[in-house]
């Protein structure tokens, strides 16, 4: 039986996203300061 996992992605920023999993789980997507990013998370 297969299950269906929700996940929205949000542009926060020029270089920053944002992932939501399951409406609680939540993870910053960003560029290092040396690439033109803000370093706020894993790239």
């Amino acid at each position: 039986m297969a299950a269906t996992v929700r996940v929205e992605l949000s542009q926060l920023g020029p270089s920053t996203s944002e992932g939501v999993v399951r409406g609680k789980h939540r993870v910053l997507v960003d560029r290092p300061v040396e690439k033109g990013g803000e370093d706020r998370g894993a790239l």
